[in-house]
């Protein structure tokens, strides 16, 4: 699967999709416009159960990965650009650049939750229910249950490090073994912890 743009004046976009098949050396399809919004541009791809899902500007896109023919679209107010985005449980959760997590359901695009957080943060991070990210404007280890969009965790930095005055935006989720819980990696400044995760 290919995504491409038409640069336009004023940092404009359009935004395009292709699927090539290597074998036979020929386009399926290409060129099935995503977007045509100010500011376009591709942030990040999963394919997932024939499915394509994609960031374009201010939108989240879903999209038929045989044929490129929209599913469905969902405007949001800010990028999601940095933070990113996962497929999970069939849900699709992103956090964008105007401080809002949203879960939408993978299949429908139907808004399942919306939250406050953190804006520009780590990637978004899943372990066993949960979602997590570091960094951001709040500058702490962010939680959330994405079943129901509650925040479970929002860890200060300093709770873990003196003088520490906040996360870098990396993060790291590992499963757990022999029954434990998984394990959480971050970082301040300074040092690289490993936590217990939340569940």
């Amino acid at each position: 699967m290919v995504v491409s743009h038409d640069p336009l004046p004023n940092w404009h976009r359009n935004q395009f999709v292709g699927l090539y098949n290597y074998t036979d050396r020929e386009w399926i399809y290409n060129r099935k416009m995503i977007s045509d919004y100010p500011h376009s541009g591709l942030g990040y791809l999963e394919i997932r159960d024939n499915k394509a899902y994609m960031t374009s500007g201010w939108s989240m896109n879903c999209v038929d990965i045989w044929t490129g023919e929209s599913l469905w679209k969902k405007d949001i107010e800010g990028s999601i650009s940095f933070s990113s985005f996962i497929v999970e449980e069939g849900k699709v959760i992103g956090q964008d650049e105007a401080m809002n997590v949203y879960c939408w359901n993978a299949e429908t695009g139907s808004l399942q939750w919306q939250t406050d957080e953190a804006g520009t943060s780590s990637r978004l991070r899943y372990l066993n229910g949960i979602v997590y990210f570091s960094g951001g404007s709040t500058s702490k280890i962010h939680a959330i249950d994405i079943s129901t969009g509650k925040t479970v965790w929002l860890l200060k930095p300093e709770l873990i490090e003196e003088d520490a005055t906040d996360f870098k935006p990396d993060i790291y989720a590992t499963e757990g073994e022999n029954g434990e819980k998984g394990k959480i990696v971050v970082c301040t400044p300074m040092n690289a912890y490993c936590l217990e995760a939340y569940q």
